[in-house]
């Protein structure tokens, strides 16, 4: 069934099913995961936090992402309606052309 989403999504770009979770403890994150360790959690632990953020945000992605696409196929969907409704108009014949018709064979 086809519902609008009253909230406004971010509209993400790529499909967050494909992102692969980055290893949050390599150099690259190294500024990330400083501002979190201290004298109770380690490097490793930061690191495990960042990737359980990650997994979070991404699981959040990932239902926006669902909706978007049913959203974008619903729309798809009741425009393919519209214009079909639109050709069909076009097709009938009005009462008074068929007796148009009728007159001229």
């Amino acid at each position: 069934m086809c519902q609008s989403s009253s909230a406004t999504m971010p509209l993400i770009a790529e499909d967050p099913n494909l992102a692969v979770i980055p290893d949050f403890r390599t150099e690259e994150h190294t500024a990330a995961w400083a501002h979190l360790t201290n004298d109770t959690i380690d490097d490793d632990q930061a690191a495990k936090l960042l990737a359980n953020l990650w997994t979070i945000q991404n699981q959040a992605d990932r239902r926006h992402w669902t909706t978007r696409l049913e959203e974008e196929r619903c729309a798809a969907e009741a425009n393919r309606r519209l214009v079909a409704e639109e050709q069909a108009e076009r097709r009938r014949i009005t009462p008074e052309e068929q007796e148009a018709a009728l007159a001229e064979e």
